[in-house]
């Protein structure tokens, strides 16, 4: 009879998890990832890969299942980390609302309480759910250089509402309005403000805002999403193919697996090059080039421990979206022949490596372009990007700290284009690395998590750049060496080209964080950098920065 009671249980525990799959992503910057990556280099959890971001809610329970049946070999740290996604993300696991609160609707929410709260959540067995944030954060930003000390206060006010319906399908929006006051050069410091166009181009104007918002469908493994997402490719938290560099890209995307093998076709939409003319009668008028991402990657699971993968992208631009790249099992590169040769063609590849319990080796390599007839000759069209690192867990049994090491080395004219809309940026801003073609970087990175809710990150950089020599009285480039992601080769410029020409540029930056999750759902942080610019004809630049926030969903 307990045999049976237990396989009864068994059976309801799985159905419970096929009922409640919730299909809406998790947010890329979500501390779920640093977990999952952490223990699936520990080998306590199989199956994650941390090449390619975000995941769904449902994939990220099966996940945290794994963990909670590994529990024993979690350190002190991960076992409260653990506890609190449970929490989170109970009604993906369980189909429970336990630790659920709702402002309205429920006689339990408590503000101080540690569970996760929402404003409105709402579930219908079979039908669908609905969940509903409320969102709002404030920073303290000060900066300090030579030349000036100056300092800026934001506020963000903003919701979210997500949800799955009939089993199927996800949905996704997270919208947020704000404002700042102080200086505008100091709050555009930050990576997602500074490409913020109400701030980047409006002079008397201190507003912003932000939005994402997506739809998913899932059928057996074959997932679709559309919509305006960030999306992460690479390994390490110095990611070559796509990074958080550049703004989010409207997209769809189509994601399906077959035993060991992964496939992913991705289409986005970019914003190009810009103009502004003055209109007699219309006024000031924005013209912006049409400009469209595509890339497709297969990864092949070779063992438990080794994943290799291959892809291929393409920029294109100046007309509308291509139905030949909608393809999503055609040959890219072919297909950009066919189009006449007006295209940015890239090959990737990556190779990950996690033998060494507690420890991945990893290498990205990125073919802009290459003529294996002029190889080793300096010929300006043999662009090549590749990324060397290691990432070690090794005193996870002793103490709680980890370390990640790169070296990327970037050749010059990679990420340009002849055709400027062509190249690989998004406004301007590269898609991948925060760094121009023709550097080389070594970056470290060393983590210590104290609790599940406490953790802090030093970080150092070190980049040399060979950039572009420019008239200092007129501005113009007098040498092109392939310095500058925004600048492609010239008729005019030479043919050969030597990595490190031009002049020699040298940063080193050097951060400390500390991340603090007072509840469920409510974050304080502070970052202090330093960062050192030595240029070549500017002498030397030190400036120092800090961040003070907070910020909470309720």
């Amino acid at each position: 009879m307990e045999f049976y009671l237990k396989k009864t249980a068994i059976l309801f525990f799985c159905l419970t998890i096929s009922i409640f799959a919730q299909l809406e992503d998790v947010p890329v910057e979500h501390k779920v990832y640093d977990f999952f990556t952490r223990l699936n280099i520990r080998h306590i959890i199989s199956g994650y890969s941390a090449f390619q971001s975000p995941i769904s809610r449902k994939d990220v329970a099966k996940f945290l299942k794994q963990a909670e049946d590994n529990s024993g070999r979690l350190d002190e740290s991960d076992r409260k980390m653990l506890s609190d996604l449970e929490k989170e993300f109970e009604f993906d696991i369980y189909g429970t609302t336990d630790h659920q609160q709702s402002f309205f609707g429920d006689n339990r929410y408590n503000i101080l309480a540690q569970d996760p709260k929402y404003i409105y959540y709402y579930v219908e067995p079979g039908i669908g759910n609905v969940w509903v944030n409320f969102y709002a954060q404030g920073d303290y930003l000060a900066a300090k250089n030579p030349d000036y000390k100056n300092n800026s206060v934001l506020g963000i006010i903003g919701g979210e509402i997500r949800g799955t319906l009939f089993d199927r399908f996800g949905y996704y929006i997270h919208s947020t309005d704000g404002n700042a006051w102080g200086n505008r050069d100091v709050a555009m410091k930050l990576k997602n403000l500074r490409y913020n166009w109400n701030l980047q181009h409006t002079q008397d104007n201190s507003f912003f805002d932000e939005t994402r918002g997506y739809c998913t469908a899932e059928f057996n493994g074959l997932k679709l999403k559309f919509g305006r997402d960030r999306e992460l490719l690479g390994y390490g938290p110095n990611k070559l193919f796509m990074s958080d560099n550049a703004p989010e890209a409207d997209y769809i995307s189509l994601k399906f697996s077959i035993g060991a093998l992964d496939y992913t076709t991705f289409h986005g939409k970019l914003v190009g090059p810009h103009s502004d003319y003055i209109d007699s009668v219309q006024g000031n008028i924005t013209n912006v080039q049409e400009k469209y991402l595509v890339y497709h990657r297969l990864s092949v699971r070779a063992s438990k421990t080794t994943r290799f993968s291959a892809g291929e992208m393409v920029i294109y631009s100046g007309r509308g979206l291509d139905l030949s790249y909608l393809n999503p099992i055609a040959f890219y590169k072919t297909i950009e022949h066919s189009n006449q040769d007006r295209d940015n063609s890239l090959l990737f590849f990556d190779l990950s490596n996690t033998s060494l319990e507690g420890w991945r080796f990893y290498v990205e390599a990125l073919i802009d372009d290459i003529n294996a007839g002029k190889v080793g000759t300096g010929w300006y069209g043999n662009q090549m990007a590749y990324q060397f690192g290691v990432t070690s867990y090794a005193l996870y049994k002793i103490a709680p700290v980890d370390f990640n090491f790169d070296y990327i080395h970037i050749e010059p004219y990679v990420f340009t284009h002849r055709i400027l809309s062509n190249n690989y940026t998004n406004d301007g801003y590269g898609i991948g690395l925060d760094s121009d073609p023709n550097s080389a970087i070594v970056a470290g990175k060393v983590n210590y998590r104290p609790t599940g809710r406490l953790t802090c990150a030093l970080q150092y950089s070190y980049r040399i750049h060979g950039a572009n020599p420019i008239d200092p009285v007129t501005g113009v480039v007098t040498k092109n060496v392939g310095g500058d992601i925004n600048l492609g080769h010239r008729e005019s410029d030479s043919e050969t080209v030597r990595f490190m020409d031009g002049n020699k540029e040298i940063y080193r930056k050097v951060s400390l964080t500390a991340k603090y999750e007072l509840f469920i759902g409510t974050f304080f942080a502070l970052t202090l950098s330093n960062q050192t610019n030595s240029l070549q004809n500017s002498g030397h630049k030190n400036e120092w920065f800090m961040d003070f926030g907070g910020w909470v969903r309720l």
